[in-house]
């Protein structure tokens, strides 16, 4: 699955420079099913604008991120959850996403995925932040998804 080495691979690059680094911190294989579990640490840029950012708790260049996958190579499948580590007391954020062969033709790609995102503990500033938030990560998602369209073009154009 090119997709799942691409996921891995793609980050740090010129064309998404708000993921600074990404550290894999756990690595282990079920000897059982033989799923390959990671869990990684990104760091990320700040994404808020220097407006939102005249909370005390907002002024921080980076943002860290926990990614844990499973994938599971006998049914060509990845899952990924992630979740925010920064700011965890004052919100939730998550994503899920699962990576798997197209049922009408298998050589296609099918990604699912959700998320959310709730702040608390920050009283009308919280709706403030979650609006950004989510256009933020829409937009996000569809630069993701763009970036490792053209990683995938470049691939085989090199082969």
């Amino acid at each position: 699955m090119d997709v799942k080495n691409i996921f891995y691979t793609m980050y740090p690059n010129e064309k998404e420079k708000m993921v600074r680094s990404v550290e894999t911190v756990e690595q282990s294989i079920d000897d059982s099913t033989g799923v390959v579990y990671l869990k990684r640490i990104a760091t990320c840029a700040n994404i808020f604008p220097s407006i939102l950012r005249q909370f005390r708790v907002m002024q921080i260049s980076d943002i860290l991120l926990e990614e844990e996958a499973w994938i599971d190579h006998n049914q060509r499948m990845m899952k990924i959850r992630s979740r925010n580590i920064t700011w965890s007391n004052y919100a939730k954020g998550w994503e899920e996403s699962v990576f798997k062969p197209h049922k009408h033709n298998c050589d296609w790609t099918m990604i699912e995925q959700k998320g959310g995102v709730n702040f608390c503990s920050l009283g009308p500033f919280s709706k403030i932040l979650e609006v950004f938030t989510r256009g933020f990560v829409e937009r996000a998602v569809k630069k993701s998804l763009r970036v490792m369209d053209e990683l995938l073009e470049e691939k085989v154009k090199g082969q």
